[in-house]
């Protein structure tokens, strides 16, 4: 049988240093696999050589008065279906999770181990945070959640909060050395870029598969 190959979506490039490098090692884990990626970049920056990556500009959410930031994404996700109709993906990725349109095949990337907006808002203050926002970025997390079909966790603690949602997987997100800092000999050159392994999928009865996750989905599109 060929090797398949899936079209994702990956929105988006907005935010912090660590989820922005996570969402474009991403895109280079799943392209290097052989699956071509649409890449939203709301930054206006972004570029690769890369022939399988397509760059979408998408543009920045409105700003909401505080503490309803966090819910601005969701402003843009009839822009999302839109593109995903558009490119005829198979399913998305979502790194930042405001991202999440309903009624699409999506698996999200997990970050914050606290899943309810009561001990979110309570963890606010040891954390530096404002509290009233980190409730709301917990309404966010478990929208996206309750919409996904596949949860990956970046730590257990996380894939501990997130449990009661099923369908999850802990990966750790490790990065190349060469990405964050210089090579340390105890830490191996190809720890990183878990989503090669998670996106190394094959076409079987209508089932997406990897190595170390499955996720059904009963007539679900393939590419040969």
């Amino acid at each position: 049988m060929a090797p398949c190959t899936i079209r994702i979506l990956v929105p988006s490039l907005r935010g912090t240093s660590g989820i922005v490098t996570s969402t474009v090692s991403l895109a280079a884990g799943l392209a290097s696999a052989g699956h071509e990626v649409v890449l939203l970049d709301e930054t206006a920056s972004f570029e690769t050589a890369d022939p399988r990556i397509t760059v979408v500009g998408l543009r920045p959410p409105r700003h909401l008065p505080y503490p309803f930031e966090p819910m601005a994404e969701w402003g843009r996700l009839g822009e999302v279906r839109r593109l995903a109709r558009e490119f005829a993906v198979d399913g998305i990725h979502a790194t930042r999770l405001g991202f999440v349109p309903r009624r699409e095949k999506l698996v999200i990337t997990v970050w914050d181990p606290i899943v309810s907006p009561i001990g979110r808002f309570r963890a606010g203050s040891k954390r530096g945070e404002p509290r009233a926002m980190e409730a709301m970025y917990a309404v966010v997390d478990a929208a996206a959640a309750r919409r996904s079909g596949a949860i990956v966790a970046v730590t257990q603690a996380v894939q501990k909060g997130f449990d009661r949602f099923g369908r999850y997987e802990f990966i750790p997100p490790f990065l190349e050395d060469g990405l964050i800092a210089p090579t340390r000999p105890h830490r191996p050159h190809d720890i990183g870029a878990w989503w090669r392994g998670f996106w190394t999928l094959s076409a079987r009865a209508s089932t997406w598969r990897c190595r170390r996750f499955r996720w059904c989905a009963t007539k679900f599109p393939t590419r040969a």
